[in-house]
C-alpha cells in the first residue's frame, strides 16, 4: 500500500527547507565581510593625518639637511614652500636658513673688508641687510658695524661721496645710531651743494665760451621763427657778394644748433653751375651738392647751393681749413671757371665749426 501525502503538505515543506537553506547563506557571507572589513582596519593603508605627519616630517628633514650642508639658499626656497604646511616648525626652519645665507654673505663682506676693498664690501653688506628681514640679521649687526667703522674712518672728510654712501651703509646697518644718520645726511648735503657748484661752473664756462667763440661773428635774427643765424664776417653777406664756400648755423632759445653750407658763383655772366669739384692739396673732391639755384640783377648773375652738409662734407672742409692749398671748380653747361679759397675764408670755416662745438653741435655731427 503506498503513501501519498497531499499536495499542499509538500509544498509547504519545501518552501520551509528553502528559507532555511537562505537564511545560513546569508548569515555567512556576512561573517565573511565582517572579517574582511575588520583585516583593512588593523592592516591596510594610513590614514589621511598619518599621510600628511609624514610628508610634513619628511619636508623638515630635507630642509634641516640643506640647512646642515650650508645650501641655504635652497632650503630657504624649500621652507617657503612648506611653510603653510610646516606651520610654525617651518617658520623656525626659514629663519635659521635665512641666518645661515646672510652670515655666510657677510663673510665674504668682511674679507673684502681686510682686504682694503671698503666700498665693494658696503655694496655686498647693504644687499645682505636689504634682503634679510631684521631677525636674520640681529647676530651679525654689531660686528658689521664694528668693522664697517673702522675702514670709513680713515678716509678722508674730502671724499664727500664714499662718506656718504659708507655712512648710509652703517645708518642701515644699525638704525638706532643717530650719529650714522646724521652723517649721512650731512655728507649727502655737502656733495649736493659740491655737485651745483660744479654746474654752475660749467655754465658759467660755457657762456665764456660762447661769448668767445660769437665775438666775431655776425648775427641776423628772425624773430617770427624765432631762429638766430650766425655767420663768420669774413664770410660774404649777400648772394651777389662774390663767389664763395662758407659755413652758418642757426639756433633756437632752447633747441641744439644746425649747421649749413652755403657753395655760391657770381659773375657778369652765366655759367649755369651744375656741379663743383673741390681740389685740397692735389686731392680732388666730389661730393653730391644738388640743384643750383639762380638769379640776376644789375648786371650781374649768381648761382648757389644751401644744404645741411654730410660727413663727406664736413671731412672735406677740414681737410681745407688745414690745407696749404684749395680750389673750388664751378662746373657749367660748357664751361668751367676757378675760385682760390682764399686765407681768410679757410679761417671763417673754422671759425663757425669753433662756435657751433661751444653751442653744442658738435655731437650732432
Amino acid at each position: 500500500m503506498s503513501f501519498h501525502l497531499p499536495s499542499f503538505v509538500l509544498g509547504a515543506f519545501i518552501a520551509c527547507v528553502s528559507t532555511v537553506w537562505y537564511f545560513n547563506q546569508s548569515t555567512a557571507e556576512n561573517v565573511l565581510v565582517e572579517k574582511s572589513s575588520n583585516l583593512n582596519t588593523d592592516f591596510g593603508d594610513p590614514t589621511e593625518n598619518e599621510l600628511v605627519d609624514a610628508k610634513d616630517e619628511s619636508q623638515a628633514e630635507s630642509i634641516q639637511k640643506l640647512i646642515d650642508s650650508g645650501q641655504f639658499q635652497k632650503a630657504i626656497s624649500l621652507a617657503l614652500q612648506a611653510q603653510d604646511d610646516l606651520g610654525i616648525e617651518g617658520s623656525k626652519l626659514l629663519l635659521t636658513a635665512q641666518m645661515g645665507a646672510a652670515s655666510s654673505q657677510i663673510d665674504k663682506a668682511m674679507n673684502l673688508l681686510d682686504a682694503g676693498e671698503v666700498e665693494s664690501a658696503s655694496k655686498d653688506i647693504e644687499r645682505v641687510f636689504r634682503a634679510y628681514p631684521a631677525e636674520a640679521l640681529s647676530e651679525s649687526r654689531s660686528r658689521v658695524s664694528s668693522k664697517l667703522y673702522d675702514a670709513v674712518r680713515p678716509i678722508p672728510a674730502s671724499e664727500l661721496r664714499l662718506n656718504k654712501d659708507l655712512y648710509r651703509v652703517l645708518a642701515l646697518v644699525e638704525p638706532d645710531n643717530t650719529t650714522f644718520q646724521e652723517k649721512h645726511q650731512r655728507y649727502a648735503k655737502l656733495l649736493k651743494q659740491q655737485q651745483e657748484a660744479r654746474k654752475a661752473e660749467q655754465i658759467a664756462v660755457k657762456k665764456r665760451q660762447l661769448a668767445k667763440a660769437t665775438a666775431s661773428m655776425r648775427k641776423k635774427e628772425d624773430k617770427l621763427e624765432k631762429i638766430t643765424w650766425y655767420y663768420d664776417k669774413r664770410s660774404p653777406r649777400y648772394t651777389s657778394s662774390r663767389s664763395a664756400m662758407f659755413l652758418y648755423f642757426g639756433k633756437r632759445k632752447d633747441g641744439p644748433p644746425w649747421l649749413r653750407l652755403r657753395l655760391q658763383y657770381t659773375a657778369g655772366d652765366w655759367l649755369f653751375v651744375r656741379d663743383a669739384d673741390i681740389f685740397v692739396d692735389g686731392r680732388k673732391y666730389q661730393p653730391f651738392w644738388g640743384e643750383f639755384e639762380r638769379d640776376h640783377g644789375s648786371g650781374d648773375i649768381w648761382e648757389w647751393i644751401d644744404l645741411s652738409p654730410s660727413s663727406t662734407h664736413l671731412q672735406m672742409i677740414r681737410d681745407i681749413i688745414d690745407s696749404k692749398e684749395a680750389t673750388i671748380r664751378f662746373r657749367g653747361d660748357q664751361y668751367h671757371s676757378d675760385k682760390v679759397i682764399s686765407a681768410g675764408d679757410k679761417a671763417a670755416l673754422n671759425q663757425v665749426l669753433v662756435a657751433f662745438n661751444a653751442l653744442g653741435g658738435a655731437k650732432h655731427y
